[in-house]
């Protein structure tokens, strides 16, 4: 699920804000914010990080669902309500799919 919030505060003023299950956000996360709020690579390293608190919380039988955001250019607010269908048959839109920020 994802949002799309314009405000001034934003440096594009528009921010796509998406919710979902870890499986389907993360394929499209290339930056990640760290607990002092720097934003840094998602490289290996931190997928193996995230990976392994992921299967903590699903070996405790939780749900887990992450929360990531990107922010859109004017040229792009465009383009959310474009949507198609993944190998699994689920709509994603393509503004979803690269640039995202965990």
């Amino acid at each position: 699920m994802s949002t799309l919030v314009t405000n001034d505060i934003f440096p594009t003023k528009h921010r796509l804000l998406i919710k979902g299950a870890y499986e389907y956000v993360l394929r499209g996360c290339t930056k990640y914010v760290d607990s002092e709020g720097n934003i840094r690579a998602y490289d290996e390293a931190a997928k193996r990080k995230v990976a392994e608190t992921i299967k903590k919380y699903c070996d405790l039988t939780l749900r887990v669902f992450v929360i990531a955001y990107r922010d859109v250019s004017p040229e792009l607010v465009e383009t959310f309500y474009e949507e198609t269908v993944d190998n699994d048959g689920n709509k994603i839109r393509p503004i979803e799919e690269k640039d995202i920020i965990l």
